[in-house]
């Protein structure tokens, strides 16, 4: 479990009013070794956030009276040497308006991401992923939802 509080962060309405920010994650992950030689790892998380914006802050609505969505979930499947030195995985995430994480994780966000490794020798390996994601809800005073595809690719080479 992670409790995520940062002071006077969190701007509350479309006066300006700041607030402190607070929310908690509970997050697992299990892993199976299957008789192929192969792991099967299976992870998720929950999140919410306790203190949250008007929903005018984050564009979801018209009403300055109504607090914007704070509940987030993700989940990842991962097969483990799937074939010799390569691992796949799998990740889903839905974060409501003002549930606030990371760069990666955009808040009202829909995120379905595919990875891929391998590891060539002990010290070099590469990880391709492709990762598509996009509006959860439609921001009002919008046509359509913001999406993205985005591809990465990285090699690393560990000098140790």
């Amino acid at each position: 479990m992670d409790v995520i509080y940062s002071p006077d962060a969190l701007i509350k309405t479309m006066d300006g009013e700041r607030g402190d920010y607070m929310a908690a994650t509970v997050k697992t992950q299990l892993g199976w070794d299957l008789p192929s030689g192969r792991t099967l790892l299976w992870g998720g998380e929950i999140a919410y956030s306790f203190n949250r914006p008007d929903e005018t802050v984050v564009r979801m609505g018209t009403n300055d009276d109504k607090k914007a969505g704070g509940l987030g979930f993700q989940s990842n499947l991962s097969i483990q040497n799937l074939f010799e030195g390569h691992n796949l995985g799998f990740i889903v995430a839905i974060l409501e308006p003002s549930l606030l994480t990371s760069s990666d994780y955009w808040n009202n966000i829909l995120l379905f991401e595919i990875r891929h490794t391998v590891r060539f020798t002990g010290r070099l390996s590469a990880e391709t992923r492709l990762r598509y994601r996009g509006d959860h809800q439609k921001l009002s005073g919008v046509d359509q939802k913001r999406w993205q595809i985005f591809p990465y690719a990285r090699l690393t080479y560990r000098f140790r």
